[in-house]
């Protein structure tokens, strides 16, 4: 294994200390506060064993979300440009320079809670990456997903049946069992100051390396967990 992934590997395990400290201190509460939260059947994530969390992706809010309701420390696939500026997405805003001065901090940060950076433009680092969340799950962690891979609002976007794919091949080359679990998050309207969220946690499943029915079954499970005509 190339001596770059196997420090990320290193770097995550030391940190899942700060990861723990982040979400009690920072992300759960800024879920109370700044949202009228509720969260259902937390109790189907599994607390050991390796496991990918499939969530959809309707706001950068759900990277919050994600970090605030998993009771166990986890992982997560993100896109490379955030470690170049966590606010990239607002060209031009006081925010995308902000993002620029802060970028040295923002960087360790998102490394140091587990983000595995993906790099669509440079298939030698995407590999890397792939690499890392493989013995990550080998070793029985858990990694958030996001098959959409972008932002999709009020509706289901497709979901890369490439990268279902590649976790199950994973299981074949390991030899271990993935459990997948599907999570749903609703977004309702603002009474008084606060806006509804919903988070609904599906029970695990279980797919076989080569069930080519997975992705499908996994998104239409996440489907019905998110209620996009919440009030």
């Amino acid at each position: 294994m190339p001596a770059a992934v196997n420090n990320n590997i290193m770097k995550y395990k030391k940190n899942k200390t700060l990861l723990n400290i982040v979400r009690t201190l920072l992300l759960k509460p800024f879920l109370c506060l700044a949202y009228d939260f509720q969260l259902k059947n937390v109790d189907n994530i599994p607390m050991e064993g390796p496991a990918a969390i499939i969530m959809k992706h309707q706001s950068w809010v759900d990277i919050i979300a994600a970090g605030g309701i998993i009771p166990r420390a986890a992982t997560y696939m993100g896109k490379y440009e955030l470690m170049e500026n966590i606010f990239g997405d607002f060209p031009g805003s006081l925010l995308f320079h902000i993002g620029k001065i802060i970028n040295p901090f923002s960087s360790w940060v998102l490394r140091s809670l587990g983000m595995i950076p993906i790099n669509r433009d440079n298939p030698a680092r995407m590999i890397s990456s792939f690499k890392e969340m493989r013995k990550m799950l080998e070793k029985g962690d858990c990694i958030v997903v996001y098959p959409e891979g972008k932002v999709v609002k009020n509706r289901m976007g497709d979901f890369k049946s490439g990268l279902i794919r590649m976790f199950q091949r994973f299981q074949k080359k390991s030899g271990i069992k993935i459990k997948f679990v599907p999570v749903g998050i609703s977004y309702g309207r603002k009474h008084s100051f606060r806006k509804k969220m919903i988070v609904k946690v599906g029970e695990p499943m279980e797919f076989d390396w080569n069930d080519k029915s997975a992705t499908d079954k996994i998104k239409e499970r996440v489907a019905e967990l998110t209620d996009f005509n919440l009030e």
